[in-house]
């Protein structure tokens, strides 16, 4: 076999299962745990805290909003235990997935109301979040499927 199709392959299949996240990887998917842990808290608290803007409809996207915490506590678990580059962007296309329905959950059962021009602003900041992950899931699966580096 030819010298240089050899070291071509390595280098691809060492660049394809390369930890993605380099050498601040694992604490970044620790810190990353800890912050899905406090939100988990933190949004089933804010029922029980009777602000004046949640409206009832929280409790209707609540569940959706847990699963997305809960979807990204267990894959920041599984990177940090399997760090290579298929498994962090194929859970991270699943998160993408995830998140964009819970966005659109939100868009349509508002969970909150400013009674002034916010309830607008707030909508348009779910519909930009929802394009971008569109598009996020759009690039990753491009990527994915090109077997490219996305750093």
């Amino acid at each position: 076999m030819d010298k240089n199709k050899i070291t071509m392959q390595s280098s691809f299949s060492k660049r394809w299962l390369r930890s993605n996240a380099g050498c601040g990887g694992r604490v970044g998917y620790i810190v990353t745990i800890a912050v899905h842990f406090f939100l988990y808290w933190f949004i089933n608290k804010i029922p029980k805290w009777d602000w004046w803007f949640i409206t009832d409809a929280y409790e209707t996207v609540l569940p959706f909003i847990e699963i997305s915490v809960i979807a990204n506590i267990i894959a920041f678990a599984v990177f940090l235990i399997i760090d290579i580059r298929p498994i962090y962007y194929i859970g991270k296309t699943i998160l993408d997935s995830i998140s964009f329905f819970v966005l659109f959950k939100m868009y349509h059962n508002f969970p909150v109301d400013f009674n002034n021009g916010w309830n607008i602003v707030f909508k348009i900041v779910l519909i930009v979040g929802m394009v971008g992950t569109v598009i996020s899931l759009i690039v990753r699966t491009f990527k994915l499927a090109a077997n490219k580096k996305m750093d």
